[in-house]
């Protein structure tokens, strides 16, 4: 890899623009705090606080509290989730605690055993995940 792709790469990781991934079959089990984006297809047991995102891949799982600027759920989570703008959850979500954000939206065959809380005072929007439909069945 040539330097200045390597201090581009470097740039945008000590900048907080960075992705960051807990990969399917890792696990991690501790307090997590950062910025940048954080994408996470295997399992974390504990709490994190990030400024930036959040995203519980369909793979992924978390048990503890989730804390940062904006949160999709996919995956499994036992625990809670706050984000301080937008909460987005999606159908294959297996949710066993409270989710609270400044706007929600909630995809329909997502499962919540939990309370929810709005801040803005708007009610969650609900919708209809079409990116995961089998084509094959459409028609």
């Amino acid at each position: 890899m040539n330097g200045t792709r390597l201090r581009r790469f470097l740039d945008r990781a000590l900048s907080g623009e960075a992705t960051n991934l807990i990969a399917e079959g890792v696990v991690v089990d501790g307090y997590i705090k950062g910025i940048g984006h954080l994408i996470v297809a295997g399992r974390v047991k504990g709490d994190c606080k990030i400024a930036g995102t959040v995203t519980l891949a369909e793979t992924g799982s978390w048990q503890g509290k989730i804390d940062a600027e904006r949160v999709l759920i996919a995956g499994r989570l036992d625990g809670s989730a706050r984000a301080e703008d937008k909460l987005e959850i999606q159908a294959s979500a297996r949710i066993h605690g409270d989710v609270s954000a400044r706007t929600m939206a909630v995809a329909e065959g997502a499962v919540i055993e939990g309370d929810m809380q709005v801040a803005s005072g708007e009610t969650p929007v609900q919708f209809e995940e079409k990116r995961a439909r089998d084509k094959s069945k459409a028609g």
